[in-house]
């Protein structure tokens, strides 16, 4: 026993014509009998109704067959879609996880970098505290960037930076570089995203809380006190003079005036190629305040007979028009300069002697020809070099036997020799007013003639 075979089912389309096949088979076959009762032989309208039969089977069968391609087309459709879901959905799926995934990963790396970038600010954190408290960076940065800079600003009164002493500065640089380092790692650990970082932008804000509020005012207060201290030391401390030129002495005065106390120098030095000193400098504290260079070839004469400081005999007065120092030079001259005036000398020609006696701030005393007939003393007025008066010793045959000198009345006394005779040494005081009014013989070495 055969089984029935076995048909896809029929869509819509296919329906419709087996309809119409049947149809049509029913329209021949009532044609059959309306021919047979027309009178057409049995057999003529059997074999056309054969014939009509077997067309509509043909068309039957063509039309199943058409029905199921159709459905097999129809099945293969549905598959492929059925297919196609089950990729779309796989394909969904792998590309959900593959997201997850990716999303863990870059949470992952994210966790990773945050956990690095807060080691980093440790480490940043850690090395401010270790340079602030081993001093030695923060002060150099302090010594050689923040000096004269905005964080330390030049005083108006320090000129010369070399006035500075390291241990006045030493605190205001320390401070200085330690605000710095601080704003420095900060604005390093302030750089890039704050998402979990609270912990390190914190240490941040406080670090910079502390530079502005607190170590920045107190390294500026240092700092100006420090410049203050300079400034001071300019005005009341000698400029080093022989620790940059050669010199041959100096002299140092001090002196007040409506705009406070000054300590002037006048220094001796040396210009390039010559053979000893042949330059007078005037200092006030460390500003120099004048100069004046001998003709080429003269020189300053430094004699130890001269009363002063390495030859400079100080002319000392009560202002700067009749304060200042005078020596001799080479030519054979006497030469003066005032402070009133520090680039300007006075000359005395040919009053260079072989000794002198400053006295005061009023009168210069040059001995010339001692021991030799015709001795002289010269006094001279300190301050412009102009003879005053002079004197000799007025015994027959008296010669200077020494440098005239002052006595403690202020008178001026020329030690005098003469050829003496028996019980008489011949050795004589003759004293003079400071104005050369002659005063008369004086006890030996009386000193209140």
């Amino acid at each position: 026993m055969t089984e029935p075979r076995k048909t896809a089912a029929h869509s819509g389309p296919d329906l419709a014509a087996l309809a119409r096949a049947v149809r049509a088979g029913a329209a021949l076959d009532a044609d059959w009998f309306a021919d047979l009762g027309k009178g057409v032989g049995p057999s003529a309208v059997m074999g056309q109704s054969l014939r009509d039969a077997l067309t509509v089977a043909t068309a039957a069968e063509a039309s199943e067959a058409v029905a199921r391609s159709r459905a097999r087309a129809e099945q293969r459709r549905q598959l492929e879609h059925e297919e196609n879901e089950r990729r779309r959905k796989r394909e969904a799926t792998e590309a959900e996880q593959a997201r997850v995934a990716a999303k863990a990963e870059r949470k992952q790396q994210a966790q990773q970098l945050v956990a690095k970038r807060k080691s980093f600010d440790r480490t940043l954190l850690v090395v401010a505290v270790v340079a602030s408290v081993t001093v030695l960076l923060p002060w150099l940065i302090g010594r050689f960037l923040l000096r004269d800079a905005a964080f330390h600003p030049r005083s108006g009164l320090v000129y010369d930076v070399v006035a500075r002493s390291t241990g006045d500065y030493f605190v205001a640089d320390w401070w200085g570089g330690i605000a710095v380092w601080l704003l420095v790692t900060a604005s390093a650990i302030a750089v890039g995203s704050w998402r979990q970082r609270a912990s390190s932008i914190l240490a941040a804000a406080v670090a910079v809380a502390v530079a502005v509020f607190a170590i920045i005012p107190a390294s500026t207060a240092r700092w100006e006190a420090a410049e203050a201290d300079t400034a001071r030391a300019l005005a009341t401390t000698a400029y080093p003079f022989s620790g940059h030129w050669a010199t041959c002495g100096s002299a140092v005065f001090y002196l007040s005036d409506d705009t406070g106390t000054h300590l002037y120098q006048i220094h001796t030095a040396r210009t390039v190629g010559a053979s000893a000193c042949d330059r007078l400098v005037v200092y006030d504290g460390w500003r120099e305040i004048g100069r004046v260079t001998l003709p080429s070839g003269e020189t300053l004469g430094v004699s130890s007979d001269f009363f002063g400081v390495s030859g400079l005999s100080r002319v000392e007065g009560t202002t700067g028009a009749d304060t200042g120092v005078a020596t001799s030079t080479s030519a054979g001259d006497l030469i003066g300069l005032m402070l009133a005036s520090p680039d300007q000398i006075w000359r005395a020609v040919g009053e260079a002697a072989e000794e002198y006696e400053y006295q005061g701030s009023s009168l210069i005393v040059a001995s010339h020809g001692l021991n030799q007939p015709g001795s002289v003393v010269h006094v001279l007025d300190p301050v412009t070099g102009a003879l005053m008066w002079a004197a000799s010793c007025p015994g027959a045959d008296e010669v200077l036997s020494s440098a005239a000198h002052e006595s403690d009345a202020g008178n001026v006394v020329l030690p005098c020799q003469g050829p003496g005779g028996p019980g008489d040494t011949g050795a004589r005081d003759y004293g003079f007013g400071r104005d050369g009014t002659f005063i008369g013989a004086c006890p030996r070495f009386d000193s209140t003639c």
